[in-house]
């Protein structure tokens, strides 16, 4: 059985269901928010308390990139993609490993910033003179412009000309995210705006969108 823990409205899960689609890998889900879950029993799947985590017939996976990793090392990728470009075999291009490591770190950085921009807002600390709060937002300022330019730079090809790159599904989970709970505005960025529209196209980014 293959079970993925986490509720809909994170990015970090949507990411692994995108790929879980992608891959035609059938999975069942516990939607269980994770400060829903007893620290006392989630510890035990878990230390770090976070979703997702993936359990795969025995095999427990932390960390939505190391899910995802998980997944591509351990499945086939279909062949056949209809009229989409086919989901990359990796996290990383052999030939271009520090480059998109340092894409998927930047996205990772604006990931986490959001995340924590959201759950100071829920707490009643939205004021900009939390110095921590105020770090987020320069972070996540900065991490869109250099990835308005890196997508620029690219496009329409995307991170990994192509493929469906794991780079272009954190992108558009990050950026949703984001507009849902209006944490940032990233609308504006023309390069960013026109990419994730071309990856609402496919089936598996639209139908994982959160209402």
């Amino acid at each position: 059985m293959r079970l993925l823990h986490g509720g809909d409205g994170s990015p970090f899960v949507r990411k692994v269901r995108i790929v879980l689609d992608e891959m035609g890998l059938p999975f069942e889900r516990d939607t269980t928010l994770a400060t829903d879950r007893p620290v006392e029993s989630f510890s035990k799947l878990n230390p770090t308390l976070k979703v997702p985590v993936l359990e795969d017939d025995g095999v427990v996976v932390l960390e939505s990139n190391l899910i995802i990793e998980y997944l591509l090392r351990t499945y086939p990728i279909p062949e056949n993609q209809g009229d989409h470009s086919r989901l990359a075999p990796a996290l990383t291009r052999p030939d271009h490993h520090w480059e998109d490591g340092k894409v998927l770190d930047t996205l990772r950085a604006m990931e986490d910033a959001a995340v924590f921009i959201r759950l100071l807002g829920v707490a009643g600390l939205a004021s900009d003179s939390v110095p921590f709060l105020a770090r987020q937002k320069a972070r996540v300022s900065s991490c869109l412009d250099w990835l308005e330019a890196k997508v620029q730079s690219q496009a329409p090809e995307g991170f990994w000309p192509g493929h469906l790159s794991v780079a272009d599904i954190s992108l558009v989970c990050a950026l949703d995210f984001a507009a849902k709970h209006q944490i940032y505005t990233w609308q504006d960025r023309a390069s960013l705006k026109e990419r994730v529209e071309q990856l609402y196209e496919r089936p598996s980014v639209s139908a994982t969108r959160a209402p």
